[in-house]
């Protein structure tokens, strides 16, 4: 009987570890400014191989009230 009921817990605590795991990750990124959340038209936020978030800065810089512009040919 405490053989079976070891078992047990251990596949509910394995399920419920594997269920949260899989829920955290299909989680969408969002950017959220003075309450409202930013849309991104061309790209997503995302997180990348080692772990680093990667968001565009030209709509956070513009939410803040920065003025971005871009260098075509210096590509900045």
């Amino acid at each position: 009987m405490r053989k079976s009921a070891k078992l047990i817990l251990t596949i509910f605590i394995v399920t419920i570890l594997f269920s949260s795991i899989t829920f955290a990750i299909n989680i969408p990124l969002r950017v959220v400014v003075n309450g409202e959340e930013l849309y991104f038209p061309d790209e997503k936020p995302f997180i990348d191989a080692n772990g680093r978030t990667q968001t565009p800065a030209r709509f956070i810089g513009e939410a803040l009230g920065a003025t971005v512009t871009w260098d075509g040919n210096a590509k900045k």
